[in-house]
């Protein structure tokens, strides 16, 4: 957690929001001069956005604003269960108990009326914190996610794709769902999702090593309209190597407050891979159905028997384009080493999929609709919802939760 100190060591993070410049400037200075890092928003839509790009400890919320209010912003954070924890102080010129009321019945934690003196102002910020920092609900961390983890057998074979799409599906359910490309080459996740994101991999992996916590790497998240939560690809070519120690680390920040985290690995080898995967809960190695692509998915899944994470790997199958060429399940299965299940006397393509290597979901081609979907930045099962491929990626949806279900308690 953080301490408030004179030399400016682990600042708390207010973030200040108020439509009058000249009173967020009196603000400011009145917060940095007593040992806070400050941001400042002048109406509601920005301030939501500070919330995720700053992720403030407190926030300072004036009620009367144009458009989005003070009493909305608030109604709003608490909704939210990556902000419901944060102290809110209510700062307005209304002082009648009905509007205080009205402030605290939004969910604020104080409400102070203007003017206030400087001490004042500061001392119940500092209470607020404190509180926060001490009350039983900040020991309590929400359950971690369940982790997915959605490799390729090569590269270009969809596996960000896959990816998005699921991620989209589940959020749009109204699960908590964040997608992580741990990979310290330029991804593509952002281009995809039509962001620019400010923050990425590549600012974590300068930390140090003690600041490797949710709230530094939650900063890092950008939420797109789909509501699913980024965490981009370095987007330079200049980011430091990602240590075993720091993929486990991020890992591990990242599942926290979260119902679904998915990780878009380019790649099985190396340690830092592996320490990723040792975390997860379900690997979908994506293939294409040619015999190239097939070839490489095996070799992924040799190196996976000799880490013991054969058993929870399953396998995906993403027609990219139409092909006469294409191999079918039963020959995909069999060029991987997965003893046919048509010995059993039930057709492969009836028959659940059970054990290490087998083929959980297969993708019919549609890459025109991929291809515009990378241009609106709308996933494919959001935009085009009626094509055969979104059918098939929500089919793959069901399963894996079905395969990775929630915890039965509540989350808070």
């Amino acid at each position: 957690m953080f301490e408030i100190t004179e030399n400016g060591s682990e600042k708390a993070r207010v973030l200040v929001v108020d439509d009058q410049a000249g009173i967020l400037r009196m603000l400011k200075v009145i917060f940095e001069a007593s040992g806070f890092e400050v941001e400042v928003a002048q109406d509601g839509e920005e301030a939501l956005q500070k919330v995720q790009d700053f992720a403030p400890d407190l926030v300072v919320l004036d009620v009367m604003m144009p458009g989005m209010s003070g009493i909305d912003v608030c109604r709003h954070l608490r909704s939210q269960p990556e902000t419901a924890h944060i102290p809110i102080m209510m700062l307005s010129a209304k002082g009648q108990v009905p509007d205080k009321v009205l402030g605290f019945e939004a969910g604020a934690d104080d409400y102070v009326t203007k003017p206030v003196a400087r001490q004042e102002l500061v001392a119940r910020a500092k209470a607020l914190l404190h509180r926060a920092r001490f009350s039983p609900q900040s020991a309590v961390v929400r359950p971690t996610a369940q982790i997915i983890a959605v490799v390729g057998a090569k590269g270009g074979v969809g596996t960000t794709t896959i990816a998005i799409n699921l991620a989209a599906l589940l959020a749009a359910d109204g699960k908590v769902v964040t997608l992580a490309e741990m990979r310290t080459t330029p991804g593509t996740a952002a281009f995809h999702l039509n962001m620019t994101p400010r923050q990425d991999l590549g600012h974590i992996l300068q930390l140090p090593p003690e600041k490797l916590n949710w709230r530094e790497v939650n900063r890092r998240l950008v939420k797109h309209s789909s509501g699913i939560r980024l965490l981009a690809a370095p987007q330079s070519h200049d980011a430091p190597d990602m240590p075993p120690e720091y993929a486990t680390a991020i890992t591990e920040a990242l599942a926290l407050r979260c119902d679904y985290l998915f990780v878009d690995l380019p790649t099985i080898a190396g340690e830092s891979a592996r320490s990723i995967l040792e975390t997860v809960d379900q690997i979908l190695l994506i293939t294409e159905p040619e015999v190239l692509s097939v070839r490489a998915a095996r070799a992924k899944l040799d190196i996976l028997k000799e880490w013991l994470l054969f058993d929870q790997t399953r396998v995906v199958v993403l027609a990219r384009a139409p092909s006469a060429m294409m191999l079918k399940r039963e020959e995909i299965e069999a060029s991987l080493g997965v003893v046919p299940e048509d010995q059993t006397g039930i057709s492969p393509l009836q028959t659940p999929a059970e054990g290490g290597g087998r083929v959980v979901g297969a993708i019919p081609p549609s890459p025109e609709a991929f291809q515009a979907a990378s241009r609106t930045g709308i996933p494919v099962v959001i935009g085009k919802p009626d094509l055969l491929a979104s059918q098939a990626i929500r089919d793959l949806k069901k399963w894996l939760v079905e395969q990775v279900a929630l915890p039965t308690t509540s989350l808070p």
